[in-house]
């Protein structure tokens, strides 16, 4: 991610509202190369999930693949030039992100952890507080390559905020499956992530309310309502 660019790229000093206008349009590589992006690093992921995963180590090959991936990540943004706020590593923005993320996570993380009294943590109560710390990190990831890459990269090809945003959601969505489960929610969640990410463009208060919600599935919630957070082959019963 490089650090500068000139006035045409400039880095809006607050809001993102309208996302597609911080863009140059058309891109100056042309709208097929983004897209052809997209396919290719989500192509890799499913490859590594279905067919490399499975066949080799499991302790070594998470960490290879999720390098290899956060390369090719990488290399989009150095071809286009983002800078670390562009992508959404920003500071102005996050607090107004992380209040607009809170009015509807916020009930549904308490409506999660109502159900953990209830009936129950899956879990428990200490794994569940010690993964709010830890979760926000793979959150983090995750939506760095969802969002950083994969929104912008969609919303340079199509030159419209909604359908990337939705197209990011998507795309979010299906990396879960064959778990019916956690696709669904993935699925709701990846909008609500992606209209935020596309108004604020802020990483870091998205992924803190994703470590939450997602430590609140794997370790309070009835199995009934999450049985498992595995995807791919794993994911069958």
């Amino acid at each position: 991610m490089s650090g500068g660019g000139d006035a045409s790229r400039a880095d809006p000093p607050v809001s993102v509202a309208a996302a597609g206008a911080d863009w140059p349009w058309p891109p100056r590589g042309g709208r097929l190369l983004p897209l052809l992006e997209v396919v290719g690093v989500y192509a890799w992921f499913h490859l590594c999930v279905w067919v490399v995963l499975p066949a080799v180590d499991r302790k070594l090959g998470p960490p290879v693949a999720l390098a290899v991936l956060a390369l090719l990540v990488l290399l989009s943004h150095r071809t286009h030039g983002d800078s670390a706020a562009r992508v959404g590593f920003r500071r102005d923005t996050f607090l107004p992100c992380l209040r607009a993320a809170a009015l509807v996570c916020g009930p549904f993380a308490l409506f999660l952890l109502l159900l953990g009294v209830v009936y129950g943590p899956s879990r428990t109560w200490l794994g569940w507080l010690l993964s709010c710390l830890k979760y926000p990190l793979w959150g983090l990831y995750q939506q760095w390559i969802f969002q950083g890459f994969a929104h912008n990269r969609l919303l340079e090809a199509t030159g419209r905020p909604r359908l990337a945003a939705f197209g990011a959601a998507l795309l979010f969505a299906l990396a879960h499956l064959p778990n019916p489960h956690l696709t669904i929610a993935c699925c709701f969640g990846g909008a609500l992530f992606s209209l935020l990410y596309g108004k604020y463009r802020n990483l870091p208060a998205i992924a803190l309310w994703h470590g939450i919600v997602g430590a609140s599935f794997l370790h309070v919630a009835p199995r009934w309502l999450m049985p498992t957070l595995k995807i791919g082959p794993g994911a069958w019963p």
